[in-house]
């Protein structure tokens, strides 16, 4: 009996299996589809006049300003959006973080939108971080969050439209049903209109990914397939 096709075969089902190892990492990677979802971007250059802390370049360490749009994002209603870095607060995720209730009365209470391309009409994955501001009541730090036009707050647990006095930083996740085409993710202040309201922080949508499992039975499948033709042309 000639061995050589079998040991053909074992040398490229190992290689195949080596690949895939090292395939399902970059394949398990969920792309996050927002864009500036910390809010690290924001050109002071382009800031509400006469609101927040005097800055140059991006917002810094020390510093708030006020916004009608920054890269990504765009003002729906109300004053604008208001970047902090450590000020009243620091970021869950790198420097800058967003407080909802800006400054500049009236109408202080604002929302913010972004809108989200897919190329699918796949279930989304939204995630965001939220917290109180230090010192207010739960009445004042309430967000609402829009998905197509639709409040899905109540889905949330607990609700962050009925506001909080936890300062400490959570993370709410939910799944959302996506559109071919675009989509528009959107976050409302619903507190007492006071300037101070509820943060936000690290957000991001991203589409679902196999899981690892399946993604290394399908590549085994492959090339499984890959080798019984080989073996036959070799017939």
């Amino acid at each position: 009996m000639n061995s050589t096709p079998l040991r053909k075969t074992t040398r490229l089902l190992a290689s195949s299996l080596a690949v895939s190892a090292l395939m399902l990492p970059l394949l398990a990677s969920a792309q996050n589809l927002l864009n500036n979802g910390s809010f690290e971007t924001a050109d002071c250059a382009t800031r509400v006049a006469g609101v927040g802390t005097a800055c140059t370049g991006n917002v810094s360490s020390g510093q708030w300003a006020v916004f009608k749009n920054i890269p990504g994002w765009t003002t729906v209603s109300g004053a604008g959006i208001e970047i902090r870095d450590n000020w009243a607060g620091t970021a869950q995720n790198g420097s800058n973080f967003v407080e909802l209730d800006s400054h500049g009365m009236p109408g202080s209470n604002n929302s913010l939108m972004q809108q989200v391309f897919s190329s699918t009409s796949a279930q989304m994955q939204l995630s965001f971080w939220y917290a109180a501001r230090a010192g207010t009541a739960a009445h004042t730090n309430g967000i609402e969050v829009w998905w197509n036009g639709q409040n899905v707050s109540s889905l949330l647990t607990p609700n962050p439209a009925n506001g909080s006095t936890n300062t400490s930083w959570i993370q709410y996740t939910l799944a959302l049903n996506g559109n071919v085409g675009h989509n528009t993710i959107g976050f409302k202040a619903v507190g007492t209109d006071d300037t101070y309201g509820g943060s936000l922080d690290n957000i991001s949508i991203s589409t679902p990914v196999p899981e690892a499992g399946t993604l290394s039975m399908m590549l085994a499948g492959l090339g499984a397939v890959g080798f019984v033709a080989r073996r036959r042309r070799a017939q």
